[in-house]
Order: C-alpha cells, then structure tokens, then sequence
C-alpha cells in the first residue's frame, strides 16, 4: 500500500500552504483534491471565451504577510494591485460616497454630507486599526479563548472599547460616531461581507472593522495566481499535489487517523491527515460519526454552517456607468443605501426567502488588470446578499436566474448603461458554490464568523487548536482559528502544530 508522512486532503490556499511548511522540513507530503485544477474556492478560470472570472474569492486582503515571504511568492510573480480607493457607494438619489485609503481624503468626502461626520472618522478609523493589531497578535498561533483576549488590551479605554465591538451592534457603534444614515449606510455594507448577521444584530461590528483596516488589492491575472503560486512552492519544497483525486473517506482504525480512501476504492496510508475540508464535511462526511463520540458529533451538527449570498460574474462590452459618479470609472463598489434596507434584506433571508432587495458588493476587475477581460471589455464580479440556501419556497435552479435577473435590475438604477453593455453572465447559487467547492451549505468561511464560533470556540474546544479527537487527524482549513478569507494563516498554523507532534517545532519569529 501506497504510504506517506501526512496526506492532506483539499488543495485550497490552507492546504497548500500547510504542505509547503510540511514539505519544507522534508517530510513526505501528499495532497488529494477533487477538482482538476488547485485553489479550492481560490481559483480563475475562463468561463466565457476570453474572460477570466474568479470564480470564489475576488481580494487577498488577509493574505498575510509572513505566508507570502516564507512561500516567496512575490519572488515568483506575485504582484499586488493597490488602489487609492478602497470602494465607493452611490445612492438613489444620486449623491454617492467615496472611501480612499487615505484617512483626509475620505473626510473630504464625508464632510459633503456632515462635518461633524467628518471630525469624527479619524478616530473610528483608528479604533479599527487598534481592533485589528490585537487580533494580529493572535492569528499565527493556536487560538486563545476570550479572556486571553482581553488580557490583550492594557489600557482601561481600550478594553471598553474592545468591549463594545464584541457584544454592540455595528448600528450601535456607528450611532456612536456618526450622524449621517448615508455615512453609515457607507461603512456598514462593507462590515456585512459573507457574515449571517445584519447591521442590527450584536457582535456585528468585526467585520465592519477588519475591513476598514484592511490591505486593500487585487492579485495581477485573478486570485487563481495565488494558489497557482502556492502550489509551486509546496512542490518545490518537496510536496506532492494529485488533482482530479476525491477523498471519500478518511480511514479511522482503533481512534486513529491511518490513511484515505479514494473514490475509487484506493487506500494510501499516513503518519498523520490533515483536512482542509470544513469541519462538518469533514467530520460528518470523510470521519463518520460512528467514529466520534455522540457529543461530539452533535456539536459539529449545531456548528453553524451557512450561505450568506450568491454570485454573479459579468461579461461587459463596456465600463460601468454609475449616475453618482458621472465620468469617473468606479472600481469597488457597494449597492445598500441605509441601515434598514441591510436589515431589511437580512430580514428576507432569516426566513428562507433570497432578498427582494439585495445589496452587493461589486468589482470591475478590469479596471486593475484588463488581463481579465478581452481588449476593451470589462469583467463585473458581483457577490450578493442576503441568499439563504434553504429556501422556504422552490430551489435554487428554478429560481437563480430570476434572482439574477431582480439584482440586475437593482443595479441597473445606478449604472443606467449596465443592461446594453452585459454580453454574458454566469450565476452561481449557495447551492452551486456547495457543488463546485465542495464546500458545506455554500458556506465559503466553512462556519460562521460569529463570536460564538471564533477564537477557542472554532469550530469548538475539542479542535479548536488543529487536533481533533481522531489522533493523527488535524483540521487546516478556514473552519479553525483565525477563519475565513484567503489568509493562509489556518495552514500555516495547523502546520506548525503538526510540526511539534513530529519533533521538529519551528522557533517563532
């Protein structure tokens, strides 16, 4: 039989990075994916003749820094499209918002709708920095639970501070800091991406904050680069990669991880198995729960697991045109003109009905790299909330395009020359992204980032830091700590842990 040092089933950007930090320290690595291509939900591929549509995720902004030096990625050709403009919101009135990278330029802007507003974003801006350097100083290690956490935060400000963003509502904090509904229409949408919580609800202004402090960019020739990239530096380092391979089962004997088992009926062996599956799939799936304990088990059922939106890709003869913006090629953007119409799309979804009215968030990918694109056309990726996957009435393959065609025509009230410019269009539903990614529910961050299920808490305590209860098996995907997003960050951590079961801890730098 086939054997190897550690198999890692799932070639997306955390199993690949976990393999290269494997492979780099010469053990023998192996990693199986299903599909035929690598990258997971991290991957570009041409869909319509000439156009190249990332097909998952659209923005390396969590990419973090440490992953791409040790994979010397850059040094291979990865390159980083940075823009002033981090994303603008136009509204139906035709006045719109335009938030930059830089701090004074976007007051600017905000100062056309309220001075007040305007004095005050320095320091919400700030509070997101302050937020995201305590969460930093955790993502590249196994997670703390939440005392550790606030042991983190020195200054008796900060602590109510960090109080706040963890138990207020993201309306709450911005009614704290702003006047203006168009302000914080501006600042909220950006906080709701791929999270199963509205403005309204408590414990939703992480998300607002860690985009606000993000890295903001694109990857030259699509997010499919990245994990192209990773892929050759794991097999540099010595790993190798087998796609058009599915995993069917991850073979437990006597409470131990010893191998996999194909879909072809093939066994390979292992020393140890890490999954870059989500938890559910992975423990419900490819373990089985007559492999577990019921307790366990039950927990990994209640571990929430859903889709928040689906996805549209646009094939565009011509620039988007928004009426907020005349004359002015608009790169990212967001569709959500206050604080109740998020709620009231949330509120949609909550009960199994896709939004009547949707918000979205957009890019003109092309605008950065026309490389996406046939010369003088343009590609428009849209990502679309709220959609749930089950649905009260009907299924997705009836209804996806008609839920398309209702966003479009949403959108289409801002950017009057939208409908005359599409050539093509390719929708994808929660049900869709399950099918092609493999991925639970449609759930790109396999669980929700909620604080329930963040820090020690992901996917729960009894693997929350990597191991499981199945010795020798590890879980390395976005389902661990510090969650979703092109990070790399769960694979480089599941490494390390692996690592020092092997006897070859690496020194923390």
């Amino acid at each position: 039989m086939e054997k190897h040092d550690v198999i890692i089933v799932g070639a997306g950007h955390n199993g690949l990075t976990a393999a290269f930090y494997l492979a780099r320290k010469k053990l023998d690595v192996l990693v199986l994916e299903r599909s035929d291509v690598v990258g997971g939900c991290c991957v570009t591929r041409e869909i319509i003749g000439g156009y190249r549509f990332n097909l998952g995720a659209a923005f390396p902004t969590t990419l973090h820094p440490r992953v791409v030096s040790d994979m010397k990625l850059k040094e291979m050709g990865l390159k980083f499209i940075r823009s002033e403009m981090m994303y603008a919101v136009p509204f139906p009135d035709g006045t719109g918002i335009r938030l930059y990278t830089d701090v004074g330029k976007t007051c600017d802007e905000i100062a056309r709708f309220s001075a007040r507003d305007a004095a005050a974003y320095p320091e919400f801006v700030q509070l997101a920095r302050d937020f995201s350097e305590i969460f930093d100083l955790v993502r590249l290690f196994p997670p703390p639970d939440l005392k550790d956490m606030f042991s983190l935060v020195e200054d008796p400000a900060d602590l109510e501070s960090f109080k706040d963003i963890m138990f207020l509502s993201s309306k709450d904090l911005l009614d704290r800091y702003f006047e203006s509904d168009k302000v914080k229409a501006a600042l909220a949408i950006m906080g709701q991406d791929g999270y199963i919580l509205s403005p309204y609800s408590p414990g939703s202004p992480p998300g607002l904050l860690f985009h606000l402090a993000g890295r903001w960019a694109t990857v030259q020739g699509g997010m499919g680069t990245i994990t192209q990239l990773m892929a050759r530096a794991a097999e540099e380092a010595g790993a190798a990669i087998r796609t058009g391979v599915e995993v069917s089962q991850i073979v437990v004997e006597n409470g131990q991880a010893v191998g996999v088992r194909l879909a072809d009926g093939t066994v390979i062996g292992a020393r140890r198995i890490a999954s870059n599956a989500d938890p559910r799939r992975t423990f419900l799936n490819l373990v089985g729960p007559e492999s577990l304990e019921d307790k366990f088990t039950a927990k990994i059922r209640n571990y929430k697991t859903e889709a928040t939106g689906f996805k549209i890709d646009l094939a565009l003869d011509e620039m988007p045109e928004f009426t907020a913006f005349p004359g002015e090629p608009i790169g990212m953007f967001g569709i959500g003109p206050s604080l109740e119409y998020l709620e009231r799309a949330y509120d949609d979804f909550k009960y199994g009905r896709p939004s009547e009215n949707p918000y979205m968030l957009g890019l003109v990918s092309t605008l950065q790299d026309p490389s996406l694109a046939p010369p003088g056309k343009h590609y428009l990726y849209l990502w679309v909330q709220c959609a749930p996957y089950d649905l009260k009435e009907g299924d997705w393959d009836q209804i996806k395009d008609r839920v398309a065609d209702r966003t479009i025509d949403i959108l289409a009230g801002y950017v009057p020359n939208l409908k005359r410019a599409i050539s093509g269009r390719f929708v994808q539903s929660p049900l869709d992204l399950e099918r092609r990614f493999n991925i639970t529910r449609g759930d790109w961050g396999h669980g929700a980032m909620t604080f329930d299920q963040m820090f020690s808490f992901r996917p729960n305590l009894e693997c929350s830091g990597y191991r499981t209860p199945v010795r020798n098996l590890y879980i390395c995907g976005s389902g661990t700590h510090p969650g979703g997003g092109v990070s790399g960050v769960p694979g480089h951590n599941a490494a390390m842990v692996i690592l020092a079961d092997e006897g070859l801890a690496e020194e923390e730098k």
